[in-house]
């Protein structure tokens, strides 16, 4: 059955096509004990590339089989699950998820499990009301961070950046990507990688990037191909689609969206995309009745279910559905769309699509001369919007500046639109920025038709209505030939809008620059750009390299930061007029631009604060971290074995806890009110083991000037722990079983033993049951103290409980340090999650300690980990010498074949 093994490897490796191709070699008979096997691998690799009917049939007889298994049935029901989610059956494929997980945990099948959970919020996720999908992200990341596969831990990073990128959060998908591609170097999967590439062009769209999206999308469809994954082939014109609206190619939009609807036949999540894309292009191109056809094509392929929740996709029709309106001016039809429409976000706690909703509601009050209710549907909007986008944001700052115009005219506003066009320029979609479009031709009312005729024929490119307000507000710039005339303060109106701009630099700089130009306060601006050494500057009124001087001397002109990365800083750099007002100005300007960079700074900490790992874990507890389900057995066991007075035999690799729990044991016994002895067996002199244990009388051998009781009755009562028990004098070793026959002890030079009652439990890092074989530990020894074994697994085993034990080591030392809430970025937890930690809690513990005490901030940005640290994957103990010589000091080697 070489080519069924090779079909399976095959799958696991994301190989859909050539694992069809290994199967297509084998027609086993149904009685063969190879056909269960062979019909189950068919039919996922079906259903994977598309062919549903077919694997829906293998798998339902997989169902009937004779030979099934709990595992079978698992697998079984996850490819029906998925066939019915492609088929829009989505309350049915819930179901069946479910079904399927239930059977993968009786068959004690852990990374099948994690699989099916994933496949589970990668599909009906967005029908999951908000607190069950808030439940099942959690599962999942202890799911598949507790398997240790690096293919598994990268299908869990990939999903969660799909998440954070459908609500808008695309600074939060970036660590998950990151990491994702990190685990893929060590385990390549081109099913994987696609649907990375495909998330990594989703991540270029939303910041306007459209080249390296494109590449990243082209990139996905090769690995697709490569992997013959039918939705993920799909989803790439989709994307590509998506790309060319965002940059006004509806010809080329459409085009990718009908030859995708032609692959889409039978795969309902990729129709739903596509018909959304093909709504808004057809929208965009002011194309009303084809756009009302589409949209209600798009909510009869929808599913309607009474059992179901609400799904993103509704809120996305309810949202193309209210600009529909907008658009024709039907303000009270638009109104009504966006208020049943934030019903449904409520309910399903997405404040995006709310923010998004309120923002089209209020243009339409706006319209209606509703302004007092305008106003509260778009506070509303800010209050929510902290966890939103820059482009959002400027969107709540469009209405607001329409509401200004109507209370105060269109020359105050004017400044505070020219911002949110050029911020929407460079960060909104389409749909937000032909928003902006239809609000400026409605609030500024221009006369010129030509610049009416451009916006008409490209909605979504604002630069005609850029040039067109500059050219209208040329009073107060800067001149070639020196300073303007006039100097007027900067009114709170036209500062505002900047606050929202610091988490972008190169946005901030510029408005900067343009507000200290119109003021007329500047003798000479420039923004500087410094990368490394190197620094370009734009200047006005002096040259780009009088700029740069200038900014140099000390004391030679004003410099304003706006922020930047390391290594690529940008600031404004002004010389006022020589005028006590003037410097007033700069200096409202320069304190405009330290707020917003005080804003962004805190509402990254904010996002540093909310991890998405370890939501769903248990706090860390006084007596150790219990977390991982592993961890939780071995508690269990630990509190039944409390109670008795046996033996307790420990075994873990060093630093995985086993003083700990052995503690817990002793804390949890009748013994707790006294003492628990911890006694380190390896660091006792040679020769020295019987005395120290047992104790000696004074003038049994040449220096014992003294009684002494020993490490034994010193004990007496309690609880003693023997660490490193393998590493125990051979010669003692028969004193110690007597003692742990008969309870007593026979001290060196005493003539007769004495009896004390304590109870040992046996600790070692070694493989104990090798020293036994090798003859370096008693055998009889080692069977009495094996009668209550504990093995601890090392911590790469139980990743899940990392997250835990860094937030509670941080809170442990970042309150010695005066910094009580001290806590890690996303990007920094992803890397301590996936490094291997030869060392393991205390390797870890000491990690964290030495973050803490460099900690300058409340949140630490920096991991402290090399790029071997978090790829090499600690030490191989199977590799041999000669292999380790052979490699040059260049090569790395990365296992594969075995959990991270």
């Amino acid at each position: 059955m070489e080519h069924l093994a090779q079909a399976d490897a095959e799958i696991a490796r994301g190989r859909f096509r050539a694992a069809l191709e290994h199967l297509a070699e084998l027609q086993p008979r149904r009685e063969s004990r190879h056909y269960l096997s062979w019909n189950l691998s068919t039919a996922e690799a079906l259903q994977l590339t598309g062919r549903n009917d077919r694997a829906r049939r293998l798998a339902a007889a997989a169902q009937r089989a004779a030979g099934r298994t709990r595992r079978t049935d698992a697998r079984s029901l996850a490819i029906l699950a998925r066939a019915a989610f492609d088929d829009g059956k989505v309350k049915r494929s819930a179901q069946l998820f479910d079904r399927a997980h239930a059977a993968a945990e009786r068959a004690q099948d852990p990374e099948l499990a994690a699989t099916i959970l994933l496949d589970r919020l990668a599909t009906v996720g967005d029908w999951l009301p908000a607190a069950d999908a808030d439940r099942s992200v959690a599962q999942c990341e202890r799911a598949a961070t507790s398997t240790g596969y690096p293919h598994v831990g990268a299908r869990l990073q990939v999903v969660s950046a799909g998440l954070r990128l459908r609500h808008g959060r695309a600074d939060r998908a970036a660590p998950h990507l990151r990491t994702a591609e990190m685990l893929l170097r060590a385990s390549p999967n081109p099913w994987l990688e696609a649907q990375l590439h495909l998330s990594n062009a989703m991540l270029h769209a939303s910041r306007r990037e459209a080249a390296a999206g494109a590449r990243q999308a082209r990139k996905a469809l090769a690995c697709a191909r490569q992997s013959g994954h039918a939705v993920t082939l799909g989803s790439v014109n989709a994307e590509l689609a998506h790309i060319h609206l965002a940059e006004g190619r509806f010809r080329r939009a459409a085009g990718r969206c009908r030859d995708g609807l032609e692959q889409a036949s039978g795969l309902f999540p990729l129709r739903v995309r596509l018909l959304e894309l093909l709504a808004q292009i057809e929208l965009a191109q002011g194309r009303w009745s084809e756009c009302d056809k589409l949209l209600a094509s798009l909510q009869h392929a929808l599913p309607r279910d009474a059992a179901l929740h609400w799904s993103r996709h509704d809120l996305e029709v309810r949202v193309l559905q209210a600009r529909l309106r907008l658009a024709r001016r039907e303000w009270p039809a638009g109104l009504s769309i966006c208020e049943s429409g934030l019903e449904i976000a409520a309910k399903r706690r997405d404040r995006l699509h709310g923010a998004v909703l309120r923002v089209l509601g209020a243009d339409a009050l706006v319209e209606m001369d509703r302004l007092q209710d305008a106003a509260d549907w778009i506070d509303l909007a800010a209050r929510q919007s902290e966890p939103l986008t820059v482009a959002v944001r400027a969107q709540i700052e469009r209405v607001r500046t329409a509401l200004l115009t109507r209370a105060s005219g269109t020359e105050t506003a004017r400044r505070r639109f020219d911002i949110t066009l050029r911020v929407l320029a460079a960060e909104g979609d389409a749909a937000a920025r032909m928003d902006a479009a239809a609000s400026y031709l409605r609030t500024m009312n221009p006369v010129n038709e030509q610049l009416r005729r451009q916006v008409r024929r490209r909605p979504a490119n604002l630069a005609p209505l850029i040039e067109h307000s500059a050219n209208g507000a040329g009073a107060g710039r800067l001149a070639s030939g020196g300073p303007a005339r006039g100097v007027w303060p900067v009114p709170l109106a036209h500062a505002a809008p900047l606050l929202e701009l610091g988490e972008r630099p190169a946005l901030l700089a510029r408005e900067l620059f343009l507000l200290l130009g119109e003021s007329g306060c500047a003798a000479s601006i420039a923004i500087l750009q410094q990368q490394d050494e190197r620094i370009a500057a734009v200047a006005e009124g002096w040259t780009p390299e009088e700029a740069v001087r200038t900014a140099r001397k000390p004391g030679g002109a004003g410099v304003i930061p706006a922020g930047g990365a390391p290594g690529n800083d940008l600031s404004v750099v002004v010389v006022p007029r020589d005028d006590a007002l003037s410097r007033a100005v700069v200096r409202d300007v320069e304190a405009v631009a330290h707020s917003a960079r005080t804003l962004a700074s805190d509402r990254v900490r904010e996002r540093a604060r909310s991890s998405p790992w370890g939501s769903g874990l248990p706090p860390a507890r006084d007596d150790g971290v219990f977390a991982s389900e592993s961890m939780l057995r071995l508690l269990a066991q630990g509190r039944g074995i409390a109670a008795s007075d046996e033996p307790v035999l420990i075994v873990g690799e060093t630093g995985t806890g086993k003083e700990v729990v052995a503690r817990l044991i002793h804390r949890l016994s009748p013994r707790a009110r006294n003492e628990f002895t911890a006694f380190n067996c390896s660091e006792v002199p040679a020769g020295m083991a019987e005395s120290v244990l047992f104790g000696h009388r004074s003038g049994a051998y040449t220096g014992a000037t003294a009684n002494y009781g020993g490490i034994i009755r010193g004990a007496a009562g309690g609880t003693l722990l023997l660490d490193e028990i393998a590493d125990l004098e051979s010669s003692v070793q028969p004193k110690l079983l007597r003692f742990l026959d008969r309870g007593d002890v026979h001290p060196l030079g005493e003539q007769k033993p004495v009896h004390v009652d304590v109870r040992i439990i046996a600790a070692t890092n070694r493989a104990i049951d090798q020293r036994m074989r090798d003859g370096k530990l008693r055998e009889d020894l080692y069977f009495r103290l094996n009668i209550m074994r504990l093995d601890i697994p090392p911590l790469r085993e139980r990743r899940e409980e990392i997250p835990v034990l860094v937030h509670h080591f941080l809170r442990r030392f970042g309150a010695a340090r005066g910094i009580p809430h001290l806590t890690v970025a996303d990007e920094v937890l992803d890397e301590l999650r996936t490094h291997d930690w030869p060392g393991n809690v205390r390797e870890l513990e000491n990690h964290i300690r030495r973050l803490a005490a460099l900690a300058t901030d409340d949140v630490v940005t920096s991991s402290g980990l090399t790029a071997a640290d978090t790829t090499g994957a600690g030490k191989d103990e199977e590799a041999s010498p000669a292999d380790a010589g052979a490699r040059t000091p260049d090569e790395l080697l990365v296992r594969t074949d075995r959990p991270l």
